[in-house]
């Protein structure tokens, strides 16, 4: 994870991790443990300054991430708008960085490059329905609350979730395109520059596979506002934290 990139989001609650905000058991309706750990952990950042996060990334991670930015800069999308970290404007603890953001349409969207072809067969499974990959995707929550946050944060009314792995007849071409993301001083990403291509994930040529799937769907207003009166109390929860009530008697 890129050093500055997590400076500019610690002590926030982000779209990316906003799913632990929401959780809740589904026999009784409550939350689950994981809320009040992340309510900690930002406290824990305003606190001390700093990200609770390492600054560390796996190979999958460097290559989903390096591919995720040659295929916004090369691959036609729509027409959307680049973004950078936005801020709610109740709420200062609420950030968001959205990959796409389609004034036009009132819709945005995040780009997701999975690191094994398995997850990615199984986001084509789910054939358009974002609550079947709410229910059968590992991480399936966990998008769909990130680009409902993201709706907020951009009064966006649409979300657009777009999955993509390189085709093995095209595989080259994002591998020699991401040299120009991968000069980072510090040779981790020098590993991909280097790989064979039956090392990075990607649909062989005989496969029947697609190498991009699409799921939109319209904002629920209900799940909308369950979203925003969760991050405002987990908000107000810290704030007490940070600058608690002082006894008088």
């Amino acid at each position: 994870m890129d050093k500055d990139f997590l400076t500019k989001r610690a002590g926030a609650f982000t779209s990316s991790e906003i799913y632990k905000l929401v959780a809740r058991h589904k026999k009784t309706g409550e939350y689950l443990v994981s809320r009040d750990s992340y309510i900690n952990k930002v406290f824990m950042e305003l606190q001390y300054n700093c990200p609770m996060s390492s600054y560390g990334d796996s190979r999958p991670t460097i290559w989903g991430k390096l591919l995720e930015k040659w295929y916004m800069a090369q691959i036609e999308l729509g027409t959307p708008t680049p973004t950078d970290t936005l801020t709610h404007s109740d709420c200062p603890l609420w950030k968001g960085t959205p990959d796409m953001i389609y004034k036009e349409e009132k819709m945005v969207g995040d780009l997701k490059c999975p690191s094994d072809l398995e997850r990615f067969a199984i986001a084509y499974e789910c054939k358009g329905d974002i609550h079947k990959l709410r229910a059968t995707y590992k991480e399936g929550e966990k998008y769909y609350w990130q680009l409902m946050s993201n709706a907020v944060l951009t009064g966006s009314n649409k979300c657009k979730l777009v999955f993509y792995v390189p085709s093995e007849q095209d595989i080259e071409e994002p591998k020699t395109g991401i040299r120009a993301y991968a000069d980072d001083g510090e040779g981790k990403h020098h590993w991909v520059l280097f790989s064979n291509y039956y090392e990075l994930p990607h649909v062989p040529k005989e496969s029947s596979l697609p190498n991009q799937v699409v799921i939109e769907w319209q904002v629920d207003k209900i799940e909308r506002q369950q979203l925003i009166n969760d991050v405002l109390s987990a908000a107000e929860k810290v704030t007490s934290k940070l600058f608690p009530k002082k006894d008088n008697g």
